[in-house]
Order: C-alpha cells, then sequence, then structure tokens
C-alpha cells in the first residue's frame, strides 16, 4: 500500500481506499463502460473534497463555486495513471470521474471511506459529503480496504428539509422533484417549480440537505490546491457576461441561468419563505 500511496500522493491524489471490481457490480449502462479493462481485479477510489468555506452571498451550490471539478478531477486521475503505468507496465489503468459505469458512492462505502447517508451521499469521516468520487480500474491486484459499516446518525433531517420532497415515503429519490435538478432543467417551467426555486434563493443546485447534515459540522477546508482558485460565489448578470467555461454551471446554455435570474425577480412568484423564521421574543 506505501508504493501506491506515494505514486498517488506524487499525482495529487491524497485520500482513497481500494476494492474488488467484483464488488462494483453490476455495472451501469453508459460509453465508458467500454473502457473497463479485460480482466479487471481492483478498483481504486478516489475522494476529492471540495469545502472551501461559506458565503453569506451565495447563490450556487458549493460544488459549482470551484473550478470544474470534471477537468480538475479529471486530470488527477490521469496524472495518477500515468505514473500507475511507469510503475506496473504489464497492467491496465482505466480513469473514470462522474461520467462512469462505476456506482461511486457504493464503490466509496466498499473501499472504507464512508457511510451512506439518507440523502444516499457518501460521508466521509473528516470531509462530511462535499466530495467528489473518482475511481481507477485496473488489471492489478491490490490489497483490499474493508468496507465500511454502520450507518449515519439516521435523523433524517436531510429529508425532512429536502425543498422539492425528492424522496418518497419509502425513502426513494425521485430526481425531477429535486431543487439542483429543477434549477438545471431546460426550458420551461411550471409555476410550482419556479416557486420553489425563488424560494430557495438559488441560481445553480441545491445544498440543503448537506447543510443541515450533522456529518458536514466543523469541515476542514479542501486541500486541493485547484479548488481554492477562481472560485464563484455568486451568479449574476455580471459574471454571465463573461466567459464561464471553466465552472461546473457551464454545461448548460446560458439561458437556463438567465431564466434562473428572472424566476428571482418575478414578483408573481409566492415568496413565503421555505423555512419559517424563529420566532421574536416579545418585547411590550
Amino acid at each position: 500500500m506505501e508504493p501506491l500511496q506515494s505514486l498517488l500522493g506524487d499525482a495529487g491524489i491524497r485520500h482513497f481506499g481500494i476494492c474488488r471490481f467484483t464488488d462494483t457490480l453490476p455495472l451501469l449502462e453508459c460509453r465508458a463502460k467500454s473502457r473497463i479493462p479485460a480482466g479487471a481485479q481492483s478498483v481504486i477510489v478516489c475522494l476529492f473534497p471540495y469545502y472551501t468555506g461559506e458565503s453569506p452571498v451565495a447563490n450556487l451550490s458549493k460544488y459549482a463555486r470551484v473550478p470544474d471539478y470534471h477537468l480538475v478531477v479529471g486530470d488527477l486521475l490521469k496524472q495518477a495513471c500515468l505514473k500507475l503505468r511507469d510503475a506496473f507496465p504489464s497492467e491496465q489503468f482505466a480513469a473514470f470521474a462522474d461520467n462512469s459505469p462505476i456506482r461511486e458512492v457504493h464503490a466509496a462505502r466498499m473501499a472504507g471511506l464512508g457511510v451512506v447517508g439518507m440523502n444516499g451521499l457518501l460521508i466521509h469521516e473528516r470531509f462530511g459529503s462535499f466530495c467528489f468520487i473518482g475511481e481507477i480500474v485496473s488489471t492489478l491486484r491490490l490489497p483490499y480496504s474493508a468496507p465500511s459499516s454502520g450507518t449515519c446518525r439516521q435523523c433524517g433531517r436531510c429529508r425532512a428539509v429536502c425543498p422539492g420532497q425528492a424522496f418518497d415515503e419509502n425513502g426513494y429519490f425521485l430526481k425531477e422533484r429535486c431543487l439542483s435538478f429543477l434549477t438545471q432543467k431546460k426550458g420551461e417551467l411550471t409555476g410550482e417549480q419556479r416557486r420553489k426555486i425563488q424560494k430557495s434563493g438559488v441560481i445553480w443546485g441545491c445544498d440543503r440537505c448537506q447543510d443541515i447534515c450533522v456529518h458536514n459540522r466543523d469541515l476542514p477546508i479542501t486541500d486541493i490546491p485547484a479548488f481554492l482558485e477562481d472560485n464563484v460565489f455568486r451568479i449574476d448578470a455580471d459574471l454571465l457576461s463573461r466567459p464561464i467555461d471553466r465552472y461546473a454551471f457551464a454545461y448548460r446554455p446560458k439561458s437556463v441561468l438567465y431564466r434562473n435570474l428572472g424566476i428571482m425577480e418575478d414578483e408573481m412568484c409566492d415568496t413565503t419563505p421555505m423555512v419559517p423564521a424563529p420566532k421574536q421574543e416579545n418585547k411590550d
């Protein structure tokens, strides 16, 4: 494990675990599935914490405030694969980030990197749920990490606070109700969908289930230098007048972001707060 830790560390990857490839089955159906090496034995599951602190002016999800993780994580995994191929020339290595046939949260749990919260997100002991996940699938047989056991605290706060009530009575996640999904949806929205976005005050994404999670208290700032450069905390017309290609929210046309900005200014929307304001003390 020490040589592997050194190789990955040299590539900028400090947090990882290893599980059997067979423990990640069944794979998800996607184009990237064809890149899985024949005879794959191991999956090196890597975590990339992205928490950069709080901001009172922020109107977008924390994951989108940092430079596009597809580019940052992809580059780190690419560098790691180059070093691994040099060290093990007879083995194959294939990297995946987001667009992956690997069920990432499940693989991370099997690699001992954390438990799964009631909101379906991985919760790392140190970094909470504000982590991106990437994988390197290899034909190299490696010593496997012990899978994480147990659960989160099961307090249910994440589901109770969900603006879109995206979890049904059986706990199944309904993507089409998720506020993050609505802020990214192209085209026209229903009046109810527009009201949900306006009440949230968020132009892109949603962190409600993470912000309220007791496992996300007193988190350290990310130790990945690229995530601390050129952070964006607020989407506005001035920002959208400039190139935004290096951020994850650029994957949708700017028209979606302009639409959401317009929703915030729409006086026809119901502006009742999503969460009741705390009661004021009677000073009479």
